[in-house]
């Protein structure tokens, strides 16, 4: 929570059901100008264990993502709709009709946006904003979570997967039965992703 989230709550006016998810100790009193009524759920970092840095920091220099995977977990295991779309607090998309019209088209599919990864790195699905299947996205991170504590998945040997939004594609493509580490991962991305 910072200076800005306010605005970016009130931009949902009209949607049915808004989840914050954040931390424990943020400052609750940058809320007070939210006009839109939502429901807070907060995690503890914690909850993100010392995986971090066994098996994640190390490869990328980049502690956050693991707290990035808590609370998107925590967000869409509260959500109650079929679909779930996920913005950041910290970015404001006053105009989504674009991209909701893409995905009333394509409703099987998460839509995302290309925040120019694909040029560098393979298979960046977008955490900045997504819109997908409740279910799947809630499989998904919970299968993150288990990943990154050991719990499974311990037999993946990620070497190119570095990156978070390497590690959300890799298991959101594993919700659509495929595995972007044993096939093409431009195959899955034009069959399951969609980018305005």
């Amino acid at each position: 929570i910072g200076e800005g989230t306010d605005e970016t709550l009130n931009s949902f006016e009209g949607f049915s059901d808004i989840v914050l998810s954040t931390w424990e100790d943020e400052d609750l009193s940058l809320l007070d100008n939210v006009k839109v009524d939502y429901r807070l759920v907060t995690s503890s970092y914690k909850d993100c264990g010392e995986t971090l840095l066994e098996r994640f920091n190390k490869a990328t220099g980049k502690p956050y993502c693991y707290w990035m995977y808590q609370t998107n977990y925590n967000g869409v295991v509260n959500a109650k709709n079929k679909f779930c779309l996920k913005c950041r607090t910290d970015e404001l998309y006053p105009d989504l009709s674009i991209f909701l019209d893409n995905f009333f088209k394509y409703p099987e599919r998460i839509h995302s946006t290309n925040n120019g990864f694909w040029r560098h790195i393979p298979a960046m699905l977008s955490t900045h904003l997504y819109l997908g299947e409740t279910e799947k996205l809630q499989n998904c991170f919970s299968n993150i979570k288990k990943f990154l504590s050991k719990e499974d998945f311990t037999d993946k040997k990620f070497d190119y997967l570095l990156y978070s939004e390497q590690i959300f594609a890799y298991f959101y493509m594993l919700e659509n039965s495929f595995d972007i580490l044993d096939n093409n991962w431009i195959d899955a991305f034009k069959k399951h992703v969609f980018i305005t």
